[in-house]
């Protein structure tokens, strides 16, 4: 909950395009973000008072996600313990305790296959990114794009994750829209960096320091980064990053300066009433 900006909150979350689009089909998408949703929930019970129950849906929750889609899960795991070790700390140093427990995270999770020899991720992502480019060369499909080739070593994805954050984020353009959806998707992405733009113009510098910033901020970057190193289809990258637009709009909402905006914007005003 961000004091203040209900309706934002309401619009951002539940009224983005591509989320209504893919969020109310009988796909993945409408299973997922009831499991996200609960997983959040149940999340911010415990950390406001433990009890068994909120525990148990917890833990369905993230079953549920396993299930759904891992890779959500995966990223969601180190925020969950990020957020978890700032709340109880008074919120004292989030970026620093963020960036820890990536570290450490990461670094189990791309060592894991000197023990298990199955968990090597750096492969499974090689492999899942050239299955991904053959299945779209086989089809023919109309909005494959050029994406950098993986090598089998954690340097190549960490020197490749910007163009992929990039081409996650800001494509497809609107002179690549070869289709009705990918022309949708284009738009969406201009009012999304408008979005952005002015949440940075109009910033409210203190959000910069609660861990629900830095939450949302890599909930997106981990997923943006990750849906666009393995997928070289425009229409797939529209799909596989839906999860995270919420978590953008959060992100975007919580750090702007309501007060300052409507100063400049007094037509907003409307933002001030309560759904």
């Amino acid at each position: 909950n961000i004091p203040g900006k209900e309706m934002e909150l309401v619009i951002g979350i539940f009224l983005l395009p591509s989320v209504i689009f893919w969020g109310s089909g009988v796909l993945k998408e409408g299973l997922l973000f009831f499991g996200i949703g609960l997983m959040v929930y149940f999340f911010t019970r415990i950390l406001q008072r433990f009890s068994f129950i909120s525990l148990f849906w917890l833990l369905f929750s993230l079953i549920l996600i396993y299930y759904t889609k891992l890779y959500v899960l995966a990223i969601a795991i180190p925020i969950i313990v990020s957020h978890f070790w700032c709340t109880k700390t008074k919120n004292k140093y989030p970026f620093l305790k963020y960036i820890l427990v990536m570290l450490a995270y990461f670094s189990i999770g791309f060592n894991l296959k000197y023990l298990f020899p199955s968990l090597d991720f750096v492969d499974m992502l090689v492999t899942k990114q050239r299955d991904f480019i053959g299945l779209a060369q086989y089809m023919n499909s109309g909005s494959l794009i050029h994406i950098p080739t993986l090598e089998p070593n954690i340097w190549s994805i960490i020197i490749n994750s910007p163009i992929a954050f990039f081409n996650t984020f800001f494509r497809p353009f609107i002179f690549e829209s070869g289709s009705l959806m990918i022309l949708m998707a284009a738009f969406e992405n201009l009012i999304l960096l408008a979005l952005t733009v002015l949440s940075i113009i109009f910033i409210e510098k203190s959000t910069l320091k609660s861990s629900l910033f830095y939450a949302c901020l890599f909930a997106v970057i981990l997923t943006f980064i990750l849906t666009g190193i393995i997928t070289p289809v425009m229409g797939a990258m529209v799909r596989y990053k839906v999860t995270a637009l919420p978590f953008l709009m959060i992100l975007l909402i919580h750090i702007y300066d309501k007060e300052k905006l409507l100063r400049k914007f007094s037509f907003l005003k409307f933002l001030t009433k309560k759904p």
